[in-house]
């Protein structure tokens, strides 16, 4: 009985919280224990002294890591195998001064000024290298331009500012570059693409091994595609192995991880609202009951304001 009640402790450790194996790193809030892995960059690359700077987020309802447009965190972690990254990332809603954002940089390994790369995912605009748009991208290599394996969403839907996504990359060695993204609130995966990469079987250290940066992408003199300000890091999560699709939730349209997700409430309002907004506050309603019927989940509330509303609405999700 003691042997069998050892192992079921140790199988137990094994496992997070969300029922993956246990990471190698793991950021969910400030004042853990992974506060002390991160460093801070600004764009000519030197070291920022000063507190990780985060901010209470509604939606999450917690403290996040919220990103300035002009410096970047970054985690020690050297690894060259296989790998998964999971990142929890919100880009602001609103443009700053006028100026239209772009996405960028949501996880790159630092990178070597001689053209040594290892693993990179963001948002681009018409290719995988430069991250200035909202298509998801990402790459791996060994080491070199040559063997540089890309994935790039060309025809994704555009990923819309104000709306938190799980940013996913998984390496194989020698068989698969994967990245996903999922709505964060939905559980629904709206991206997944895939690249076969037979000839990179491992990332040696000359690639850029000791930093993986956050929010940007950063070699050994400075820092760019940086996220525009008010970009905000929900959670962080590495895993030195490739996890399955069954362990990642991406078996499907819904997330495994998140069977049955906190209901929330969602409003409508046909004069004040805005279909691209995530409905769940009254200050930013949705404008239709269609999108409302879209995103709810069984349990949530819809709330709808007066008014008149001409649409035909069809329900796609079941439950109650």
């Amino acid at each position: 009985m003691k042997v069998q009640l050892f192992s079921l402790l140790f199988a137990a450790a094994l496992l997070h919280a969300d029922g993956t194996p246990t990471p190698a790193f793991d950021w969910q809030k400030p004042g853990s224990a992974a506060d002390s892995r991160f460093r801070q960059f600004l764009a000519d690359g030197s070291i920022a002294k000063r507190p990780l700077p985060t901010v209470r987020d509604d939606q999450l309802k917690k403290q996040v890591i919220l990103l300035d447009g002009k410096s970047m965190p970054a985690i020690s972690f050297r690894h060259g195998g296989a790998l998964t990254v999971r990142v929890v990332v919100r880009y602001p809603e609103q443009p700053v001064g006028g100026i239209i954002l772009r996405h960028a940089a949501v996880i790159s390994r630092h990178r070597t000024e001689d053209g040594r790369r290892g693993y990179e995912m963001g948002f681009g605009s018409k290719n995988p290298y430069e991250l200035d748009g909202n298509k998801p991208a990402g790459q791996v290599s060994a080491g070199n331009r040559d063997s540089i394996r890309t994935v790039f969403g060309k025809n994704a839907p555009e990923f819309k500012p104000g709306q938190w996504y799980e940013c996913i990359l998984r390496f194989s060695p020698g068989e698969m570059l994967t990245l996903a993204i999922r709505d964060h609130a939905t559980g629904k995966v709206v991206y997944r693409g895939e690249a076969e990469c037979p000839d990179v079987e491992a990332i040696p250290p000359a690639a850029g091994d000791g930093l993986l940066g956050i929010g940007g992408r950063n070699n050994s003199k400075n820092c760019s595609m940086l996220a525009p300000a008010g970009t905000r890091i929900g959670g962080i999560t590495v895993w030195k192995e490739a996890l399955s699709d069954e362990e990642l939730g991406l078996t499907g349209n819904e997330s495994a991880l998140s069977h049955n997700p906190t209901p929330v409430t969602r409003y409508v309002n046909g004069s004040t609202g805005d279909d691209r907004n995530d409905g769940l506050s009254k200050k930013k309603p949705l404008r239709t009951i269609q999108r409302a019927a879209d995103l709810v989940n069984p349990g949530d509330t819809v709330r709808i304001a007066p008014g008149v509303y001409f649409e035909t609405v069809e329900l796609t999700r079941c439950g109650s």
